[in-house]
Order: structure tokens, then C-alpha cells, then sequence
């Protein structure tokens, strides 16, 4: 047994003292090491730089001398030690889905940014104690016995995130056999039925789609901030979810955000926390986890969030097209899909996935997956005169592969089975060759009672010389450059616009831009440049919009029923 103690800081409130307690049988050097990143987001975060003091002291309370080895890991000679003891503190300001948070109204903790490993006893169980007053809730997939919470090894512990807090809200609801559990930390009005009727409606459909739910209980653990925000996490028992501002929560914007977060992270139970990259299983928390295959665990998860949404009654069509128009709104805005697969940006998550990064070097498998998984879905439902789909799909990969890990191979294979035939063909256009979504979407849409619509952008400058501007902090800024564009040869992100014709840019400088030609005036690296742009005739950062086509035959609108509800 590992035992975890955390305390409030005495001295400083951002930070939590955390006290390890384990029974040392190996005599030698024994290790602690913090994970140096956290499933649900494939970047190195490298936690061990939030901890500050470790120290070590033996059975008599006589202190070990410490070696720091690495940046995660700390070295104890435990000759002679029967039982040791480790104690540090760690900077607990981290307010989003996977960071661990104190202050005076609640401690939130992910135990994978600050419970550190010893040795390599992943099979040992864990016991955590939380020095909290006996008022406080505790909202966490953990088993509860006393006031100790129980993990059966160190996996179970780092994937049962927590929120302690005296002002915890909570929902409960009951369906095909699963109970589960809304958190709410945050001032929040809650509408109790109106989220009970929407969030019982996806999971159910969400079930019968894969046949059961793998977990009797499952806890959604939301953080409603003060400030606009929107983050989510996925674990096998649990989610946590931090959105904001807490005063738009039941905006229609802000509600369809906490809907569709919420979607997507229930889809995640089984697509990722178990239906896993065999890369992944188990989990190296120490090092890049490098895989290919991101398309499928965060691009199919991202489609079917929004479509559980609507395929369950939850989201208009209305709402539902409004959601699929931003996807591709963000996926014609990145110049990546002329230059990168999908795998290969999968793979480059571990290099500068979360960053913006060189212009035009990748895609998003959160997106651009997302539109391959629809894509292929309305292909098998073509193709199969409605009887296939990519519903058959994921349930025969779920069958296969859920408990040792999937291959990019045995994906393709069990596209071909459902498919019936080779589809070699989609993978070269959109897996592994250079994306675009337009062409087959402007084929596939009006077989399903919709339409793709071009649409020019409605700011001159991105139309007509290739130039996204926005106003930061009182400056007009170069935000994107349209690859090919006028602009293109002279500006860059984060440029600064001074003038535009001699004159000072102003909130509405847009229809400064109608003339063919334009002379500005902007900082560049700290330098003062000037360029006159002429329009080439191009129209640049032009958009598509999917459409009802209210004139579609009966075919098409019972494919659209079919597929949509």
C-alpha cells in the first residue's frame, strides 16, 4: 500500500503539501518520479517543474540524502529503510481540464500532474488522504472508505481526478443501468430538468450505439469559471470539464458548448480510455507516447459528439449545421490540409500539436478528423443503400480491438469489412495524402438533402489581398496570411498595422481596404516597414456553408432522416 497525504499549505494558499508514505521490502536506491505529461493531451507538460522541496526521512524520522537524477525523477539510498517517507509541495494553479487547482473554496486535483510514482509499483494499491474540513464534498470516481479514498494501483489513482469543495452542486441521474453523477463548482443557477432531459437523451443513445456502458458509475465534474473558457478531459470513470463565463452559461452559445464538451468527452469512455492506440497500452507517462492514429481517438470523438447530439433529439438541425459549419470554417482557415496528412500531424502532436505553430506546416486531427470520419460515414451509407455506416464501424473495432490496442492496419481492415470492399481509395485522399474536405462534401451533401454554399469572406482585406487582422490590445495585428496571397511576399503573424493609406487604422478599418491597391505602414520584429498590396483577382480565405435544401427530393430527405433522426 502507497499512502498520499495532502494538506493546505500553511504559508502560501497556491500551494498544496503533499506527504508519501510507503513500506520499503528492496534495500538499495529506491525512485519517486512525477509523469512528465497526462492522456487526453499528447504534448510533454513535464509537471515536476510545480514541485518545490522534496525531501525524504526514514522510519526514526532521521533525514536521507536526495539525488535528483532527472527532470521527473528523485533518487533515496533505503539501505537500512523500512519506511520511508517523502514530502513536497506542489504549485497548484492550473485552472483547465487536466490541472490541479487550491484555493479557498475548493481543492481540484488531477492526480497526474502531483502524485508522484515509487519505483515502478504501478500494481500497488493507492490511498489518499486529503486534510479537508468534514463539511467539504468530495466529487470523485474513487471508492470511499472512512475518509480515505481507494485506488486499486497507481493507473486507477492518476485517472480519478477530484473536486473538494463545501459548494459542490450535484445531479444524479439513472440509465440502462448506469448511475451517473453531474458536479457543478462554480456559482451557477442549476435548471435541473432542462440538463437531466438533454444529458439522459445523448447518453442513451450513446449506449445503444455501443451496446452497453462500460462503467457502472461514471462522475462529470464540471469547473463553471468566472471567465470565458472551454476545456475537457476524458477517464474511464469520469470527466472533467471547465467552461466559462459562468453568467452565459445558459446562453444559447455557452449551452451548446457545455452539451457538446460533455458529448464528446461520454463518447471518450469508450473511444480512447479503452478502444486505445496500441502505442498506448499501457500508458509510458514518462516519454512521448508517439502514435498515428489521432484521427480516430480525438477525430471520430469530435464527429460523434455533435452527432449523438443530434442524432438523439438534443440538437436541431439547425444547431447541429452550425456546429459542422465551424469545423469547416477552421479547416478551410488552415492552409495545413496542402501540405500535411492526418498521420503525420498525429505524430507531430508531440512536437507543437497545441500551437499554432509554422503556417501551413499541419492539421488538426480534432478537425480535419472529424471530417474524414463524416466524410466516410456518408460514403458507407451511400455506398450500402443505408445499411452500413460508421456506427458499424466503431462497434466492430470496439468488439476487436478494446482490450489490447488497435493498429492503424486493423482500422483500415474493419473500414474494408463494413465497406465490403477495398477503401484504399478514401485513406490515400484523406488519412495519409493532403486534405480537402470541399470537393467530396460538394458530391456527398445533396445525396443527404444538404448543400455545400460558397461564400466569399465578408472582410475585404482576407478576401481580397489574403489578410486575417485583429484588434489585440488596441493594435491592429496580422493574425494570418492566406498562402499564395499579395500579402503573402510582405507580412507575417503578428505584424503590427500602423497605417493603411496614410491614415491611422481605425475599429471598422475593413472598408479601408476596397481599393485595388493599398500602401501600408506596419512594425515588423520592431522595424517599420512599408508595402503597397495589388489585388491579383484571387478571392482568398473563401468559406463553404452546409445548407438545408429544402427542395431536395424524398430520397434524399429519407437518407437525411436515416442518418441525422
Amino acid at each position: 500500500m502507497i499512502t498520499y497525504r495532502f494538506f493546505e499549505n500553511k504559508t502560501e494558499k497556491t500551494f498544496l503539501d503533499i506527504i508519501i508514505s510507503v513500506d520499503v521490502t528492496e534495500k538499495g536506491m529506491s525512485s519517486f518520479r512525477l509523469p512528465s505529461w497526462r492522456p487526453g493531451r499528447y504534448e510533454l507538460q513535464n509537471f515536476s517543474q510545480n514541485v518545490r522541496g522534496f525531501t525524504a526521512k526514514n522510519q526514526k524520522g532521521e533525514a536521507l540524502k536526495v539525488i535528483k537524477k532527472d527532470k521527473d525523477t528523485w533518487l533515496i539510498n533505503t539501505e537500512g529503510v523500512t519506511k520511508l517517507e517523502v514530502a513536497y509541495s506542489y504549485y497548484a494553479r492550473q485552472m483547465d481540464a487536466g490541472g490541479t487547482w487550491v484555493d479557498e473554496n475548493q481543492w481540484y486535483i488531477n492526480f497526474i500532474t502531483c502524485a508522484m510514482l515509487f519505483d515502478d509499483a504501478f500494481d500497488t494499491p493507492c490511498q489518499v488522504y486529503l486534510d479537508v474540513p468534514k463539511a467539504w464534498q468530495i466529487a470523485c470516481s474513487l471508492e470511499k472508505q472512512g475518509e480515505v479514498l481507494q485506488a486499486a494501483n497507481y493507473y486507477e489513482l492518476l485517472d480519478s481526478p477530484l473536486i473538494a469543495s463545501p459548494t459542490l452542486q450535484c445531479i444524479e441521474y439513472s440509465t440502462k443501468g448506469c448511475d451517473f453523477y453531474l458536479w457543478f463548482q462554480g456559482e451557477i443557477a442549476l435548471q435541473k430538468e432542462r440538463i437531466l432531459k438533454d444529458f439522459i437523451r445523448f447518453t442513451d443513445i450513446q449506449i445503444d450505439l455501443f451496446g452497453a456502458f462500460p462503467t457502472k458509475k461514471y462522475h462529470f465534474l464540471f469547473q463553471i469559471l468566472p471567465y470565458r473558457h472551454y476545456h475537457g478531459v476524458e477517464h474511464a470513470h469520469s470527466t472533467v470539464i471547465t467552461l466559462g463565463p459562468h453568467y452565459d452559461f445558459y446562453s444559447e452559445k455557452m449551452y451548446s458548448d457545455f452539451l457538446g464538451v460533455s458529448s464528446h468527452e461520454l463518447f471518450h469512455t469508450w473511444n480512447v480510455t479503452r478502444l486505445r492506440p496500441v502505442e498506448m497500452v499501457p500508458y509510458n507517462f514518462f516519454n512521448e507516447n508517439y502514435f498515428n492514429t489521432g484521427f480516430i481517438a480525438e477525430g471520430i470523438t469530435t464527429y460523434y459528439g455533435d452527432y449523438m447530439l443530434k442524432k438523439s433529439g438534443v440538437f436541431s438541425l439547425e444547431q447541429y449545421l452550425k456546429e459542422l459549419n465551424k469545423l469547416l470554417e477552421r479547416h478551410l482557415g488552415n492552409a495545413g490540409r496542402k501540405h500535411a496528412a492526418l498521420t503525420d500531424s498525429s505524430v507531430d502532436l508531440w512536437l507543437d500539436g497545441y500551437k499554432k505553430g509554422v503556417p501551413g506546416r499541419k492539421v488538426s486531427i480534432y478537425v480535419e478528423g472529424a471530417l474524414a470520419a463524416l466524410i466516410l460515414d456518408l460514403k458507407l451509407r451511400l455506398e450500402s443503400n443505408g445499411g452500413k455506416s460508421l456506427d458499424n464501424v466503431i462497434r466492430l473495432m470496439w468488439e476487436r480491438h478494446s482490450k489490447g490496442g488497435f493498429t492503424f492496419d486493423q482500422y483500415v481492415a474493419c473500414v474494408n469489412e463494413v465497406a465490403g470492399k477495398n477503401m484504399q481509395s478514401y485513406f490515400d485522399a484523406f488519412i495519409e495524402g493532403k486534405f480537402s474536405a470541399e470537393e467530396s462534401l460538394r458530391e456527398l451533401l445533396p445525396q443527404f438533402g444538404l448543400e455545400l454554399k460558397e461564400k466569399d469572406s465578408d472582410n475585404i482585406e482576407e478576401k481580397r489581398f489574403g489578410i486575417k487582422l485583429q484588434w489585440q490590445n488596441d493594435k491592429l495585428k496580422v493574425v494570418e496570411v492566406a498562402e499564395g496571397a499579395p500579402a503573402a511576399q510582405h507580412l507575417e503573424r503578428d505584424d503590427e498595422i500602423v497605417a493603411i493609406n496614410l491614415i491611422k487604422p481605425a475599429k471598422n478599418s475593413s472598408a479601408m481596404f476596397e481599393k485595388e491597391a493599398i500602401h501600408l505602414h506596419f512594425f515588423s520584429h520592431g522595424c517599420l516597414k512599408e508595402v503597397t498590396l495589388k489585388a491579383d483577382g484571387g478571392n482568398y480565405f473563401e468559406l463553404y456553408e452546409v445548407k438545408n435544401n429544402n427542395k431536395a427530393g424524398m430520397t434524399e430527405k429519407m437518407r437525411k432522416n436515416q442518418w441525422l433522426g
